[in-house]
């Protein structure tokens, strides 16, 4: 259920990028 609504998240926002740590820069704990 996480790692669908994160590929959605990503997916439109960021345009391709898998881990939404590393295209907005923000630490993993904060997104979970």
């Amino acid at each position: 259920m996480l790692r669908t609504d994160m590929h959605s998240s990503i997916e439109p926002r960021n345009g391709g990028c898998e881990p939404r740590v590393l295209c907005e820069e923000v630490p993993v704990d904060r997104t979970i």
